[in-house]
């Protein structure tokens, strides 16, 4: 199941964990049956062909939050930083961004020379440029469009929020403003914020924020309790899917996760079964497409939607699966990838969940030969043949463990921090003959990982130190330029190894530590095949080492952990994914 037909980014970086892709989802259009588009985090945008999706290049890394096209060669986007690209039929391209940096939530027009763009500001498309727009309304008018929608150029809807100040999008008061063709009009009903809007005509009009409000030409009505994207088939019918909270949709019990049917004869609400925030809904006639957290994309087909991902693991938010921390295996044939309460296999055609007697935040994994796994997290050290699992008696019950390598099956080495405030030290450098562990050393300091080259050259990263095990003793060094937190290290010889942390990294070349200070990093893996070939990722970050310089990469998705078996055998997780290399 989980392999087939992958989605890849720039033909390098493929879904492995999630089909179609496990990232995060704001907009959706459909053009017709076979020409859909959707977009989301770090400038995903996918197109589906009517058989299947397949990712797009993208021009951008910022969110895109708005899809809408007037034709398949006339498609527009929106999104962070006041980013506005375009797709002609054949590329995307930049049109537009903004110096001042303000997001842009929601496009839509009538036609290729009349489209509007609203956020923090609200744009016009005349065919030629775009040109910001004042509405002229009271003072305490709308500081957020999230929404937009209308019959013609001469009745068009903006829904959004009131602010009285930074941070505060929900005051109390009108919510819906209205263009004529030629003048701006604050509507009076619905109060209070409001996300969303869909209709089929001036006469049917609907909107949603924590309730669902619908326009008959004349008056709005309150129809539900209800908060989501909202779509209809027909006039006087509309789905509402429960919203993720990603432009402060209120969310709580049934909510994430409901799907609310609207008609003439009432209202009813069930679940959807997942456990995913919805961000939008397109479509046309009665074929749709809905998308949100996790990847998650919903076709309706004129009686039911139904869920068109497939994941390895279950939601442990609106957003995204249980988090993926580290990855670690023997072969092409043979790895495995660890995280909040998850552990699974690859066996060289496919993932599969493995189930474990304890659930627990797994922080490590290492495997120093087939059918023979240490996982690490929590206060748990466990072990397990390929048949079963049992829980290795821990030195130091009130400590977490959080990382955890070997030279041998026989030599194992497991770090520790953060005893809970109980007196001693705060840190622990464990180790294991392969049948028992001890206490190796205590640490002042918090010690996340470790790695080496051979039972007598073993580094851990302890705080903004890094720790070394020569085969007789263990020493502690600064660096040169204190890095504030290290988060991962990687060993390749004796006078290679790699440490990356919050706000930079560090070379070991056999005699001293080489600081590279960068705000804004928080790098959590690193891993290599070779001196001239080392990929480190976290958060935002995918950087790729030449054997001269870090060249930033585009990324798929964030990255935490990074493990491969050869240069053209790489893995990444990040989040609930599970990426390969495919650059072969």
């Amino acid at each position: 199941m989980y392999g087939a037909n992958p989605i890849c980014v720039g033909n390098l970086w493929c879904w492995e964990g999630t089909v179609p892709q496990d990232n995060l989802l704001f907009a959706v259009f459909e053009i017709s049956q076979t020409d859909v588009w959707a977009a989301g985090v770090a400038g995903t945008i996918l197109h589906f062909d009517g058989t299947r999706w397949s990712a797009v290049p993208s021009p951008v890394e910022v969110d895109l939050y708005g899809l809408w096209a007037s034709s398949a060669t006339d498609v527009w986007a929106v999104g962070d930083l006041g980013y506005i690209l375009h797709f002609d039929g054949t590329a995307w391209t930049v049109v537009t961004s903004s110096p001042a940096g303000f997001v842009l939530k929601a496009v839509w027009g009538t036609s290729a020379t009349d489209v509007w763009a609203g956020g923090q500001r609200l744009q016009h498309w005349d065919g030629q440029s775009w040109s910001s727009v004042s509405p002229t309304v009271y003072p305490g008018g709308l500081q957020w469009i999230y929404g937009i929608w209308g019959s013609g150029a001469n009745d068009v809807y903006f829904v959004g929020a009131s602010a009285s100040g930074p941070g505060d999008m929900s005051v109390p008061g009108a919510s819906v403003l209205h263009w004529n063709g030629s003048s701006w009009t604050m509507v009076g009903t619905p109060t209070g914020q409001m996300n969303f809007i869909w209709g089929t005509g001036p006469n049917d009009v609907w909107v949603s924020g924590k309730t669902v409000w619908h326009f008959d030409g004349t008056q709005w009505s309150q129809r539900a309790t209800a908060t989501g994207p909202i779509w209809g088939a027909a006039p006087g019918d509309a789905w509402v899917l429960g919203a993720g909270n990603y432009n402060g949709t209120a969310t709580g019990p049934g909510i994430i996760g409901s799907q609310t049917h609207i008609t003439g004869s009432g209202v009813l609400t069930t679940s959807s079964g997942i456990n995913w925030g919805i961000n939008a809904i397109a479509g046309v006639g009665s074929d749709a497409w809905a998308v949100g957290g996790g990847g998650e994309m919903r076709h309706f087909d004129g009686q039911s939607w139904q869920s068109h991902t497939r994941r390895l693991f279950d939601a442990s938010s609106e957003y995204s699966p249980a988090a993926l921390f580290q990855i670690h295996g023997t072969s092409s044939t043979d790895l495995w990838a660890v995280g909040d309460g998850a552990i699974a296999h690859w066996d060289g055609s496919a993932w599969s969940k493995y189930p474990v007697c304890a659930q627990e935040k797994w922080q490590g994994v290492f495997s120093p030969a087939p059918n023979d796994v240490w996982i690490v997290g929590g206060q748990k050290l466990l072990h397990g043949d390929g048949t079963r699992w049992w829980i290795a008696d821990s030195p130091t019950p009130l400590h977490q463990l959080d990382g955890i390598w070997g030279s041998g099956p026989n030599d194992l080495w497991a770090v520790a921090e953060n005893n809970y405030g109980m007196p001693g030290p705060d840190g622990a450098l464990l180790r294991s003959d392969g049948a028992n562990w001890w206490v190796a050393f205590d640490s002042v300091n918090p010690l996340t990982a470790v790695t080496g080259t051979g039972a007598n050259d073993v580094w851990i990263s302890a705080g903004n130190r890094m720790g070394h095990w020569n085969g007789t003793t263990y020493q502690e060094t600064p660096l040169s330029e204190p890095i504030v937190y290290i988060n991962a290290a990687w060993a390749r010889a004796t006078d290679d190894v790699w440490a990356m942390g919050t706000n930079g990294w560090a070379h070991w070349d056999g005699v001293t530590w080489q600081v590279t200070k960068e705000s804004l990093l928080d790098l959590h893996g690193v891993w290599g095949s070779s001196d001239s070939d080392v990929w480190a990722v976290g958060g935002p970050q995918m950087r790729h080492w030449d054997g001269s310089s870090w060249i930033s990469q585009s990324r798929a998705t964030d990255g935490y952990s990074i493990f491969g078996t050869s240069a053209t055998d790489i893995w990444m997780t990040g989040g609930g994914a599970i990426l390969r290399y495919r650059a072969h």
